[in-house]
């Protein structure tokens, strides 16, 4: 019985999700209610409320899973291509997999900027983002000495890397995304964090 109100859940949360993101190319932030977004993905609001406090909440969930299928695809492309796992390199195939997100989502960021509340949204983008890169590099640290604690290199890395998108997002042609990469590629490596 368990199972099935996990698959419940799991579907639930992927259709608002799925949905969230095919209205946010439609539409901006602010426009979008939870009365909107609960009938397009022909979801309850009474079960949405199960789940997230409000929008914002819901935003923060939204922004955890992108950010959990990033590590994914990070985690396996190193094992396809057999490297090292250092934070180095999931560092650096974790902005691959942000800028190719901003990249294929360019309409629905561009309505997340516009927004009202862009500076709540960043925020809540940018503790997301840091809290990836702090487990990640606070597992690295238990066996391997670092120079600085993580919570600083994560911080470090994380400020950069939104930085470098709110640049990019605001003005994709300031730089090519495979530049910017190749610029993150450089100063990663320069760092001596890990």
């Amino acid at each position: 019985m368990e199972e099935k109100a996990d698959l419940r859940i799991i579907k639930t949360r992927k259709a608002l999700f799925d949905t969230f993101l095919e209205l946010l190319q439609e539409e901006s932030f602010d426009s979008i209610t939870v009365n909107a977004l609960c009938e397009k993905a022909m979801v309850r609001r009474a079960t949405f409320y199960k789940h997230f406090a409000d929008k914002y909440d819901f935003f923060a969930a939204f922004v955890r899973r992108v950010s959990e299928e990033f590590y994914a695809k990070s985690r396996e492309q190193m094992q396809e291509e057999r490297r090292l796992t250092t934070p180095l390199e999931y560092c650096y195939l974790m902005s691959v997999q942000f800028f190719g997100f901003l990249r294929e989502h360019e309409k629905s960021i561009k309505n997340v900027m516009e927004s009202g509340a862009f500076y709540l949204l960043l925020d809540i983008l940018t503790e997301e983002i840091y809290r990836s890169f702090y487990l990640e590099l606070n597992d690295y640290a238990k066996e391997h000495p670092m120079p600085v604690p993580p919570a600083v290199a994560a911080s470090f890395i994380t400020g950069g890397l939104v930085q470098i998108g709110k640049k990019w997002a605001k003005n994709p042609s300031y730089k090519e995304v495979d530049g910017l990469l190749a610029d993150i590629r450089v100063l990663l490596n320069s760092m001596c964090l890990f």
